[in-house]
C-alpha cells in the first residue's frame, strides 16, 4: 500500500515523550478503506503473534531462532490486501529484520510501524524515524507499554 499520502497526517517526532503521546497519535485505519482488506496481520517482534480476522491465530516464534528464517515466514504471511502493524524494539536483532524488510522489498507490506528506539542501539533514533518517514513508511515513536 503506498502510504505516502497519509503521512502529512502523523504526529510530529519528538525527542522525548510528550504528555499527550497517545491522544495524539494519527492511527492509520482512520486514513484508509480498511473494509476493503482481507484481513489484519499483527506482528509484535519480542513476542510474535500473528492475528488474522475472523480467527485469531497465535504464532510463537523467536526472531533470535537461527533455526527459523522469520523475514520469509513475514514475506509469506503477509499480502497486499492484507493491513500489517508491526510493533517492535530496535534492538540489533530487530533492526537486522527491519534492514531484510527494506533490501528485500517487503517493508512495503507493512502498512503501519510501531518503533521502540533509544540511542543506545547505535546511532541516532530521530535519524532512523526520519529516513523511515521519507522512505513513505508511516511510522510512529513508540514509547513502551
Amino acid at each position: 500500500m503506498n502510504n505516502r499520502p497519509h503521512l502529512e497526517n502523523l504526529e510530529p517526532l519528538t525527542e522525548n515523550k510528550q504528555v499527550e503521546h497517545e491522544k495524539n497519535i494519527a492511527y492509520l485505519p482512520k486514513f484508509v478503506d480498511m473494509p476493503s482488506r482481507k484481513r489484519l496481520v499483527y506482528v509484535e517482534i519480542g513476542g510474535v503473534e500473528a492475528t488474522h480476522n475472523p480467527d485469531v491465530e497465535e504464532f510463537n516464534q523467536s526472531v533470535e531462532d537461527e533455526g527459523f528464517d522469520f523475514l520469509d515466514w513475514f514475506k509469506q504471511t503477509v499480502q497486499h490486501a492484507d493491513f500489517v502493524v508491526l510493533k517492535m524494539k530496535a534492538g540489533k536483532v530487530e533492526l537486522r529484520f527491519l534492514s531484510g524488510l527494506f533490501q528485500s522489498r517487503a517493508v512495503c507490506f507493512i502498512d503501519e510501524l510501531f518503533l521502540s528506539c533509544s540511542d543506545q542501539v547505535g546511532g541516532n533514533c530521530m535519524d532512523l524515524f526520519k529516513s523511515l518517514r521519507s522512505s513513505g513508511v508511516f511510522v510512529h515513536q513508540w514509547w513502551g507499554d
